[in-house]
């Protein structure tokens, strides 16, 4: 699926030096930068980055802006309707409150509405089942930030060199046939170029950081007074010679800060200050489970998100700053321990059929723990040291760990009997409950005051606790099996917002969607969220797999 509009632009400052065509000094686009020096400012953002200036210069102007965390967070993608928003306040257009829609999945009352329909003219839309939709909620991607930009700047794209563009990019078949003139215009005009493997990558999605440098580019080229805000339209095309924009002109959704405005109601100017803010942390395509279950692919400590994706590899994401590192794969770790060890040692441990189940991070422990099914019906527990997960033991009945409970011990769940257990982290030895109690499927827990609360059911679920002789329903769901448990809240998404109640069931105030400020993504809809992660009362990480990204929804301060 082809998704979003803006972002070819961006991506010429990235791309060497290569003569592909006469018609094209393929390269110069990156000579060209703001000539003004300006201090670090963002912690993961330093002077010798790509984006540095362009960054720097559109922070500056009022344009942009950082993370109350001191970071910028350069690598996360920008949605549709964020770079409409971007797109709007840096090039002099005002957006005007509507009380229609153009598009079936933007509604009016939605706070990219405004943006939209007012770059509706430069932003491609698609149509599906005889609808006319936008996908607010996609990542902006090459080509179509292509269109979007040679619109914009109004050039004419009857001259398009579709031979020149054909001769250039090995990947020429990969743009749709409707896109072409317009990214053969934006490569003629100096707005982008390509990669050094002689490559477009039309259907890659664009950055935060390349989102600043396309703002910054398209502001020096072509024959239009479209203009950066702050700049006037009289100025020479040398950016460090333009005044700074206003704050009530700086509009942004996927960079304000939380004091920023949130312009929900179709106003560009009003500032409007929210209880809670959510931001992304970091991308990620978290594997789903044959249960469609994300939480067993995600396990959080103190300061870090892991995260088993499809790659077959685990990943760990820095909570405060977002970065995001590989930590193993998975794959290639297990044909290593099938190499390596000896038949007497891995008595059938390390076969051809393995199925990953979990990973799990115990607080107790201060260790991340793996559990994979090894054979027909066999699970293994493994713990992670020296880069790598030891066997701690094998044909083990638990399938899944749930929360620490005392010491080394933690609570287990074994989906094969449906009942629940208990696990010792250093040994692998197990204990089954005393009284069992059948359960379909158990998804997270959180032992408090001596019982175990945690979340089961089918498509949607209870949360409940366990005293060890009882399974007692405390709430349940509306279409969900996404729970979090905060200190004091039992929380589940729910049509207009996160429902939290206390543990004892009594229902407390929920956070609306409508008290959010969105941050680096376009919205949050219940239907979005697939993983949820009480940090405090105030703090919960959300998975969302359809913009593949986790997300910290707090409180502003």
């Amino acid at each position: 699926m082809k998704r979003a509009a803006i972002i070819s632009i961006v991506f010429m400052f990235l791309f060497s030096s290569v003569a592909w065509a006469d018609t094209v000094n393929y390269g110069e686009e990156l000579k060209n930068e703001p000539a003004t020096s300006y201090q670090q400012k963002f912690t993961d953002v330093s002077k010798d980055f790509w984006a540095f200036s362009y960054i720097a210069e559109l922070v500056e102007k009022g344009v942009i802006s950082g993370y109350p965390d001191g970071t910028f967070r350069p690598n996360n993608s920008v949605s549709r309707a964020e770079f409409a928003k971007i797109m709007i306040g840096a090039s002099g257009l005002k957006a005007a409150a509507t009380n229609t829609s153009s598009f079936s999945d933007v509604k009016v009352t939605d706070w990219y509405c405004p943006y939209i329909e007012t770059a509706k003219d430069f932003l491609n839309g698609y149509n599906y089942a005889g609808k006319t939709m936008y996908l607010p909620d996609t990542a902006a991607v090459r080509e179509d930030i292509a269109i979007a930009m040679v619109k914009l700047k109004g050039y004419d794209t009857s001259v398009a060199d579709l031979a020149m563009l054909k001769t250039m990019f090995s990947d020429y078949d990969s743009i749709s046939e409707s896109a072409k003139k317009y990214v053969a215009v934006a490569v003629q005009q100096g707005l982008v170029s390509g990669y050094d493997d002689g490559t477009f990558r039309a259907q890659k999605s664009i950055t935060r950081a390349e989102a600043a440098s396309l703002l910054w580019r398209a502001s020096q080229y072509g024959n239009d007074n479209k203009i950066i805000a702050g700049d006037s339209p009289s100025t020479s095309t040398n950016p460090s010679s333009t005044s700074s924009a206003s704050s009530g002109t700086s509009s942004n959704a996927s960079t304000n800060s939380s004091t920023s405005s949130n312009t929900s109601k179709g106003s560009s100017t009003t500032k409007v200050s929210k209880p809670y803010s959510i931001d992304t942390i970091a991308d990620a395509k978290v594997y789903k489970s044959t249960y469609g279950i994300y939480g067993d692919a995600i396990a959080i400590s103190s300061d870090s998100i892991y995260d088993y994706e499809n790659d077959k590899c685990i990943y760990k994401s820095n909570i405060s700053s977002g970065k995001k590192e590989k930590l193993i794969d998975l794959s290639q770790w297990y044909e290593d321990q099938k190499a390596s060890a000896d038949d007497e040692d891995t008595d059938n441990v390390y076969n051809d059929a393995w199925k990953f189940k979990q990973i799990y991070y115990s607080e107790s422990q201060d260790n991340l723990y793996l559990v994979l099914q090894i054979g027909n019906s066999k699970n293994g527990l493994f713990a992670y040291d020296n880069n790598k997960f030891h066997l701690v033991a094998s044909n083990i009945k638990t399938s899944k760990i749930l929360c620490d409970t005392k010491g080394s011990k933690a609570f287990a769940y074994n989906d094969n009997d449906m009942c629940f257990g208990q696990i010792d982290l250093a040994t692998g030895s197990e204990d089954v409950a005393t009284s069992e109690v059948l359960v379909m499927n158990a998804f997270n827990a959180k032992a408090k005051d001596g019982k175990i609360y945690l979340t089961y059911g089918e498509s949607t679920a209870n949360a409940g606790y366990y005293d060890f002789t009882d399974l007692t329903s405390v709430c349940s769901s509306e279409s969900t099996n996404v729970f979090a448990f905060t200190d004091n809240f039992i929380c589940f998404p729910g049509t207009s917002g996160i429902k939290r109640y206390s543990y004892t069931g009594t229902e407390k105030s929920d956070i609306d969607f409508d008290d959010v400020d969105v941050k680096d993504f376009t919205g949050l809809f219940s239907s979005s969220i697939d993983y949820m992660y009480g940090i405090s009362d105030d703090e919960i990480i959300i998975y969302d797999s359809t913009a593949g990204s986790f997300r910290l929804l707090s409180k502003n301060k």
